[in-house]
């Protein structure tokens, strides 16, 4: 429970409207991404004004693992990024050559980040409107600073957003496809149980209760480049009577590393 001066039995009458809200930020923002028909990694859609881009981990982008899983922004490039937008068989692709990366953390291993990657989508590319029209860019530009004040707070209530491997499901052809995959979206309730600051970046070691948790407990590949967020908590009291309402979501980071 987080530190919000309720008491346990009001927490856990809210919590479900809390579980609700994490759950709807899968719905609006989350971005799985597909390279040769096969999950590499979750990514929020954020817009910077008029600038169109979808947040992730560097290490998706720059697999160091297998560089065939490498994206390949160069001109001469012959993939295609696949993202999930819909809750029904369908294919989106993007050309590669037609998006621009932007490094913004770079790790230096595999354990400690920074580990941060932007991939912006021109406004000349068709396929942004249709992403527009089924999902939602969150606008980093807007109320910056006071954005910045509440991710450093740890209260109000914390997800890591994205698309776990555990929970993908092949299932049979429908909606055209012979084949479809379901990377479902999950939205991990969480806590901050560690901060630390190194350089320019701030690092989050979020803590999750197995409990709220549905058929995973071990493995979260696949939510590497998935949103941290937080959600405050709009605490009113009238006389004897407290009010408490959630407050506008805030995209903090992205998760990169499990421990």
């Amino acid at each position: 429970m987080p530190n919000n001066n309720m008491g346990e039995a009001a927490w856990n009458a809210f919590l479900p409207h809390v579980l609700e809200r994490g759950t709807q930020l899968v719905g609006d923002y989350s971005a799985p991404m597909f390279l040769d028909d096969k999950l590499a990694g979750s990514g929020t859609l954020i817009k910077c004004g008029r600038v169109y881009a979808i947040l992730t981990a560097h290490h998706v982008v720059h697999n160091p693992l297998d560089s065939a899983r490498k994206f390949d922004f160069k001109a001469s490039s012959s993939q295609s990024l696949m993202l999930a937008i819909e809750d029904y068989a369908h294919r989106l692709e993007i050309q590669m050559r037609h998006l621009n990366c932007v490094d913004v953390g770079i790790p230096v291993d595999e354990y400690s980040g920074p580990d941060l990657t932007v991939i912006v989508i021109p406004n000349s590319c068709p396929q942004l409107h249709e992403i527009q029209a089924r999902k939602r860019f969150f606008d980093i530009s807007i109320q910056t600073a006071a954005r910045l004040t509440e991710s450093l707070s740890d209260n109000g209530c914390w997800f890591v957003v994205g698309n776990p491997h555990a929970l993908q499901e092949e299932r049979s052809g429908s909606h055209g496809f012979s084949r479809v995959v379901n990377a479902r979206g999950f939205a991990a309730y969480t806590y901050v149980a560690k901060r630390e600051a190194t350089d320019a970046f701030d690092f989050l070691h979020l803590g999750v209760e197995r409990s709220q948790l549905e058929s995973f407990t071990e493995d979260f590949r696949g939510m590497s480049g998935g949103g941290v967020w937080k959600i405050p908590l709009v605490m009113r009291r009238h006389e004897e009577t407290l009010t408490v309402q959630t407050g506008s979501e805030v995209v903090a980071g992205v998760a990169f590393y499990q421990t």
